[in-house]
């Protein structure tokens, strides 16, 4: 095995995939904190496999002091979509030149606000077009924090509850309000489930992620207020319901800065984590080691049977492929079907790296 060595020191950067393989290693902080400085940021990018030097970004500069794990998703044009402070780009990576965006409305939402974001399904009825959604966060002012400590009693700050979307390479990219949560959230994480909504689960009401020694309030948590209720988001439902709770239940077990969740092949989810303090710690609010499943309400229907082999791998702008399946009862109409594909991925920090597709379906 290889291992090798990034080229600056990096601490809570951004890596994102790009269309040939390779993966781009954005920005962080050179020793770590709640929030960076002009000390210690590292307004760099660079390639692994290595692709020369580091390369300076004027954007990783003038986000300062909220950049760490700055919100990227690579775009079908190749560019990179980059959200950090209350700013937003598009950057080329080949003439590294950037076109700025609309600002982002309401709050912060990158690192230590944590919102929860995802890119929407992409769907033969959007045009695979992408569209980004972020949700909770903080508009508390970080201008007051370093990177020993938030400066602030930040655990008064409520979390933000807005909802927004943008579609980056649309013909007019701007910021739209969206529902707002059933709640305001900070640590919120978007999992997709495979019927093209997402869960929203984890987080707390009051504060941000991080923590440390001022004790403003209960441990060393800067969230408070922990959320034990989850709640679906359906992307293509009429406006004012997007969000509902229909069945769902509560969690007994808070999730905090350190949790996180992930889909599995079934179609559950595993939800985990939780640990607002420097060490392991059994006072409020604990470390935790419970691990819990989340089923989807649908989980125990019975589900169409596939009689050939899935492709064993997918490629951008691949060949066509064939499935067939066994159709439940004799009302099962196959020119409804739908196929969706997700490409799995971890969670961490309110971030999720997995994209959901749903491929065309043709001959039905």
């Amino acid at each position: 095995m290889c291992i090798a060595d990034l080229q600056g020191k990096r601490w809570y950067p951004t890596v994102e995939g790009l269309g040939d393989g390779s993966v781009v290693v954005i920005g962080g902080d050179k020793n770590g904190g709640y929030v960076s400085t002009q000390v210690q940021n590292n307004p760099t990018y660079e390639y692994y496999p290595k692709r020369g030097e580091e390369i300076y970004m004027d954007f990783l500069n003038y986000t300062v002091p909220v950049n760490l794990f700055p919100l990227t998703w690579l775009m079908p044009s190749g560019k990179l979509f980059l959200q950090a402070g209350y700013r937003t780009i598009l950057w080329d990576l080949d003439a590294q030149e950037e076109t700025e965006l609309p600002d982002m409305p309401h709050a912060v939402r990158v690192y230590p606000a944590s919102a929860a974001t995802a890119m929407l399904p992409l769907t033969p009825a959007n045009n695979y077009e992408p569209t980004l959604l972020f949700c909770g966060g903080s508009a508390a002012d970080f201008s007051k924090s370093s990177d020993g400590a938030s400066g602030f009693n930040v655990t008064a700050v409520p979390a933000d509850n807005t909802c927004v979307r943008i579609s980056p390479e649309s013909s007019n990219p701007v910021y739209e309000d969206d529902d707002s949560l059933p709640e305001a959230r900070s640590m919120g994480n978007f999992i997709y489930l495979p019927d093209g909504t997402l869960w929203l689960g984890n987080g707390v009401g009051m504060g941000t992620a991080g923590y440390g020694d001022e004790k403003w309030s209960v441990g060393q948590s800067y969230g408070q207020d922990p959320i034990y209720m989850p709640a679906v988001y359906d992307p293509n439902a009429p406006a004012g319901s997007r969000f509902n709770r229909d069945g769902l239940t509560a969690s007994p077990h808070e999730r905090m800065y350190h949790s996180t969740a992930l889909l599995l092949a079934d179609g559950s989810l595993l939800v985990s984590g939780s640990n607002p303090n420097k060490d392991v710690t059994t006072a409020q609010w604990g470390t935790s080691y419970v691990v819990e499943r989340w089923y989807p309400k649908w989980y125990n229907e019975a589900r169409p049977t596939l009689t050939n082999t899935f492709p064993t791998s997918l490629s951008y702008g691949g060949d066509a492929f064939t499935l067939t399946y066994t159709p439940l009862d004799n009302s099962s109409d196959p020119s409804g079907a739908k196929v969706v594909i997700i490409r799995s991925g971890f969670s961490t920090h309110g971030v999720s790296s997995t994209v959901i597709f749903q491929v065309e379906v043709a001959n039905v």
